[in-house]
């Protein structure tokens, strides 16, 4: 059984101020301490088109997710892009590790159910990818 939310399931807009320790006003980085990440050009970045494995399973795990969060803000912080992207499409706006963070989540998560993504949440992690992409090209700035 997983700790993740099902696509038809939604977070309150009340239990996410409890999970992130913040209020309704709008989104708050989930990090308070991040780590740096090793810095990317284009190159390192998959093509939304690369297959899950081992390409993007390679370049989710380049990103040391486990010291920039713990596994339950890693959780929320990919559960919130999922959710935002299910309901219209695109990501919330975010800073660079914390995409590489919901990268990273994303990877241990199919891995623990030992799946791969398909469908919709191929799209989601593919957004993903290309938001990074976006941002790399762009210096990381956001």
């Amino acid at each position: 059984m997983s700790d993740r939310l099902l696509p038809e399931e939604s977070i309150s807009p009340e239990q996410t101020a409890a999970l992130l320790g913040g209020d309704e006003g709008g989104p708050r980085s989930l990090i308070t301490n991040p780590a740096p990440s090793s810095p990317l050009s284009i190159a390192d970045v998959p093509d939304i088109t690369a297959p899950w494995y081992p390409t993007i399973c390679q370049f989710a795990l380049s990103f040391d997710g486990y010291a920039y969060a713990s596994r339950e803000h890693l959780m929320a912080l990919a559960d919130r892009q999922q959710d935002a992207f299910y309901r219209g499409g695109v990501l919330e706006p975010m800073p660079l590790n914390e995409l590489r963070a919901a990268l990273f989540f994303e990877q241990r998560n199919y891995r623990w159910n030992e799946t791969e993504p398909g469908g919709k949440d191929l799209r989601f992690v593919r957004a993903l990818i290309a938001e990074i992409a976006n941002q790399v090209r762009e210096g990381g700035a956001k």
